[in-house]
């Protein structure tokens, strides 16, 4: 007689985002009021002033305060239809040292990179928020991208930060209607395609909708942007220390124009 054994789909308990003072952060939170709701999550904000409270006088730290305040309240209004609840706070630091300092208050870390918010995080910052928080981070890449879970794209290339991205993406590619990885373009050594072979295995294993794009069945002319721009996926998933493509990291995921899942 078999025994069965009820099997729950990896998840995420909390989110932390940076929430800033302007409309146009909103949109941001609005995705992360999906992402909290897709998983059953609780979603944690936080709010920091834009400036240092050391270069203020006493009636301009105060009226920093009122305006980091009301980004709180607009936080919690954006937020008010998690139903795993709602965790606001608000740290007298710069954005980056504050998503630091909560960083273990949440499974997944989101930024925005390069948004129209003034509070939008930097490619240094990305960076610097990766090293230290020795954690992979879900960074929207462009404003105007609304987050879904439809199609999803792992950049593979056999590195231990490509390994903790896609661990840490795991939750998003559960949800996905469509995992797709490409490979570095590389000679094809053994130890590679082991690799390469045992990802696809224990993707499966989970029940995922895995396709790997053998380098054979690509266009020789076509760049790892070309099939980007092709497959247009809805969550990226890399290490931040590969060259794919060229120019920075922050440069490539400007490129990319989506949600990404990156690991250092």
């Amino acid at each position: 007689m078999g025994i069965n054994v009820a099997r729950s789909a990896p998840r995420y308990s909390s989110v932390l985002v940076h929430t800033g003072s302007r409309s146009d952060d909103d949109s941001l939170t609005r995705d992360a009021v999906f992402l909290a709701n897709a998983f059953g999550a609780r979603l944690v904000g936080v709010s920091t002033p834009c400036v240092g409270a050391a270069d203020l006088s006493a009636a301009e730290e105060e009226a920093v305060n009122i305006i980091v305040d009301a980004a709180g309240e607009r936080f919690k209004a954006a937020a008010s239809q998690v139903h795993a609840g709602v965790v606001w706070r608000k740290v007298a630091a710069t954005p980056t040292r504050a998503l630091l300092g909560l960083a273990w208050a949440a499974d997944l870390l989101m930024v925005d990179l390069n948004g129209r918010s003034e509070d939008a995080t930097r490619p240094g910052e990305l960076t610097a928020i990766l090293k230290k928080s020795q954690r992979a981070v879900l960074v929207r890449t462009h404003s105007g991208r609304r987050l879904a879970l439809k199609r999803a794209l792992i950049l593979w290339d056999q590195s231990a930060a490509c390994c903790r991205a896609i661990s840490a993406a795991l939750p998003l590619l559960s949800k996905a209607e469509y995992v797709v990885i490409l490979p570095v373009k590389q000679s094809y050594l053994a130890s590679a395609t082991q690799a390469l072979s045992d990802l696809e295995r224990g993707l499966k294993i989970r029940d995922l909708p895995v396709q790997i794009v053998h380098e054979r069945a690509c266009d020789p002319a076509e760049t790892t942007d070309d099939y980007l721009n092709g497959f247009d996926p809805d969550v990226l998933v890399m290490s931040g220390q590969s060259r794919w493509g060229s120019g920075s990291l922050g440069d490539r995921l400007r490129r990319y124009q989506t949600y990404a899942v990156v690991s250092l």
